[in-house]
């Protein structure tokens, strides 16, 4: 089950009171919003310029990426993630309302104040993280740190577990979810996409730090996130002085364009600057009441059936199947070479008489078979021709219907965290998956032009099968 904060206010305690709906505040629009200034358009101007930062990163590495490289490798890299981020939460400790009570209504006060669902909450061994939010959709997940769990004090933890619930509010994690394992960003992911990533990082510290209400503590939390337990012997003051120096040197503050995230430094002068602000006023006003005394998180009930919140919206399909498109495309340009590769393998093969090719099947007759066939030209049209000439349609489906019957997702799927079920979340049976991507080939397109209407498309009902969220499946199991 889900926790959603009831957004209702009760007016008059007596006999026929009634409840009224209390606006869900928008953190990040017009002219009081949260976001750090330039984020958007960071964001914009990084998922257009990467795919030339990515060939030129491979030009230093002496290799030339073409347009369907780097397409292969960059979904590759999302399934790497993807699946690192499967072992991240399956080897991790979860936290519920009577397991470590006292982190989990630090989040559920967060999330109530900040109106975000109440996500899963785990604790992981982790050396380097100390905390940090996972998902595209709800219910997210948060992994904190066990190293660090111990060494916050409560305010600082709050204002921790706001920044990161920030992220979630903010829409951050649907794209860092690809990008990072567990937060911790490797050095590609950090040139090509830092400038926007930095940004993110100053809008969470505003949301922590109007969790959390204390700009003293979230400038202890920056610390003790930085330099651990040595922090406690720090003076933050003076650790904060030391960004006169960096704005200084030009080369410390270019060393900032390859990292992730900015400057501890200049994060607390940044939080500085937001708690003396007008912005910071208005909204320390609108949630002053709800920090004091926050609104209780009820559980939405689930059915062992899949319903259609449960189902994968029609956004994160699209993408996954603008993945899939872009690999079996990659795939269709990649068969024709490894043809062409094993006919000049076999060239020597080719050049044997028909009795020296008996003798090889009689000596080894699956070599044989094998050489028989690549060095026939018919041969080779037969096994290979078939992919090179049919519509995209049908090569998206043959590989969907295997990857579903096999694993039940394709890569799209699994990089989008969702993956085809039966209407009872189990894995479709192998006759049930071949229906499925045999009603695709003629209304697969009409599916997916009408598939915003409802999360349930057509192709979901005719063939008694749902796209369902991840993030669902794994509420269920944990709980």
């Amino acid at each position: 089950m889900i926790l959603r904060p009831v957004n209702t206010q009760k007016k008059n305690s007596g006999p026929g009171s009634t409840i009224s709906q209390v606006a869900v505040p928008d953190f990040f629009t017009g002219k009081w919003s949260l976001r750090s200034r330039g984020e958007r358009t960071a964001l914009i101007l990084t998922i257009l310029l990467a795919p030339t930062a990515l060939a030129v990163i491979g030009g230093f590495l002496h290799e030339t990426l073409g347009l369907s490289t780097i397409a292969v490798v960059v979904v590759a890299a999302m399934v790497y993630v993807t699946l690192a981020r499967g072992q991240l939460l399956g080897s991790s400790v979860r936290i519920t309302r009577t397991h470590f009570p006292h982190v989990f209504e630090v989040v559920e006060r967060c999330a109530s104040l900040l109106h975000v669902p109440m996500p899963l909450i785990f604790v992981r061994d982790d050396m380097f993280v100390p905390i940090v939010a996972l998902g595209f959709g709800e219910p997210y997940s948060l992994v904190i740190s066990s190293h660090w769990l111990d060494h916050f004090q409560d305010d600082e933890l709050t204002f921790m577990i706001g920044r990161e619930l920030g992220h979630i509010a903010a829409g951050h994690t649907r794209l860092t979810s690809l990008l990072s394992v567990n937060g911790r960003e490797n050095v590609i992911i950090s040139i090509i996409f830092g400038a926007w990533l930095r940004r993110t990082e100053y809008t969470a510290d505003r949301l922590g730090l109007l969790c959390c209400g204390s700009v003293d503590a979230a400038q202890r939390a920056i610390a003790v996130a930085t330099l651990h337990r040595f922090a406690r012997k720090v003076d933050v003051e003076a650790f904060s002085r030391q960004r006169e120096a960096l704005s200084g040197d030009s080369i410390l503050r270019l060393g900032e364009w390859f990292a992730a995230q900015p400057y501890a430094t200049n994060r607390i002068a940044q939080l500085r600057d937001f708690f003396a602000s007008e912005l910071y006023r208005y909204w320390e006003e609108r949630l002053l009441s709800d920090r004091a005394s926050y609104a209780p998180l009820v559980p939405t009930p689930r059915t062992g059936a899949v319903q259609g919140a449960d189902c994968a919206g029609f956004g994160r399909r699209i993408a996954a199947l603008v993945i899939d498109l872009v690999l079996v495309g990659a795939l269709s340009q990649a068969i024709p070479t490894l043809i062409s590769g094993a006919s000049s393998n076999t060239e020597s093969y080719a050049k044997m008489t028909p009795q020296e090719m008996q003798q090889l099947r009689k000596d080894s007759p699956a070599l044989g078979s094998v050489m028989s066939l690549l060095t026939s030209k018919s041969g080779i049209s037969s096994v290979f021709g078939y992919f090179g000439a049919t519509g995209m349609i049908l090569k998206v489906a043959v590989y969907s219907f295997i990857l579903v019957a096999v694993a039940g997702q394709t890569f799209g799927m699994m990089i989008l965290a969702i993956k085809v079920t039966t209407k009872r979340f189990s894995r479709p049976p192998l006759w049930l998956a071949l229906w499925r991507y045999l009603l695709a080939i003629p209304i697969g397109i009409i599916s997916y032009l009408f598939g915003f209407v409802a999360r349930v498309q057509l192709i979901d009902r005719l063939s008694g099968t749902r796209v369902v969220r991840l993030e669902r499946a794994l509420e269920r199991a944990s709980g």
